[in-house]
């Protein structure tokens, strides 16, 4: 038993130094606030993007990067934004910025990744799949408790493949990813 007790322990500590940020899942209401302002008005199709409805997630939250925090990672040719795949491929390229903070569907993780949202980084979920993957960002805010995963998950901001009357702002992450794939998506951050 005091063996089991020390393994939890360490298990324990060993999570939470992981988190490059000290807890914080309290934001700013002002840092709440820009980062939906800003994201808004990426929330609809332009019919003159190539990609228009077909695959937004990636142009969504690559545009939203940029956007508040000048990350432009993600685009190709200094135009054209990466799919979530190859997004997957940038980030776990030598040499890359980002950072793995381990998997979405992990309550420690969620609670590291809004810590990180919340202290001014950028902070994706990240998931590559055969075909298309998916790409949500996670924005400040408070978590939430999911009833689908059934644990605290990070706020997030997402536009989801072939469904963008499905896209939104301000809600828990598990509205971007099922439980299944949450078990395959990553948590990514970059150092502002």
């Amino acid at each position: 038993m005091k063996y089991l007790a020390l393994s939890f322990l360490i298990l324990v500590n060993t999570a939470a130094a992981q988190c490059p940020v000290p807890p914080a899942n309290v934001p700013s209401e002002a840092a709440k606030q820009l980062a939906i302002s800003k994201l808004g008005q990426f929330l609809k199709c332009e019919a003159n993007d190539p990609l228009n409805d077909q695959s937004p997630c990636n142009t969504f939250a690559s545009r939203g990067l940029e956007s508040i925090y000048g990350v432009n990672d993600f685009k190709s040719n200094g135009t054209s934004h990466q799919s979530a795949n190859q997004m997957w491929d940038t980030v776990n390229a030598p040499g890359s910025k980002w950072s793995n903070l381990g998997k979405v569907f992990d309550e420690q993780n969620n609670l590291c990744a809004q810590s990180a949202a919340n202290a001014g980084w950028p902070v994706i979920a990240l998931l590559k799949a055969a075909g298309h993957g998916h790409v949500a960002l996670v924005i400040p805010g408070e978590p939430q408790q999911s009833g689908s995963w059934g644990m605290l998950v990070a706020n997030s901001a997402s536009f989801l493949l072939n469904a963008p009357a499905s896209a939104y702002l301000n809600k828990p992450l598990s509205n971007a990813f099922g439980a299944a794939n949450a078990q395959n998506a990553v948590f990514f951050y970059r150092k502002p």
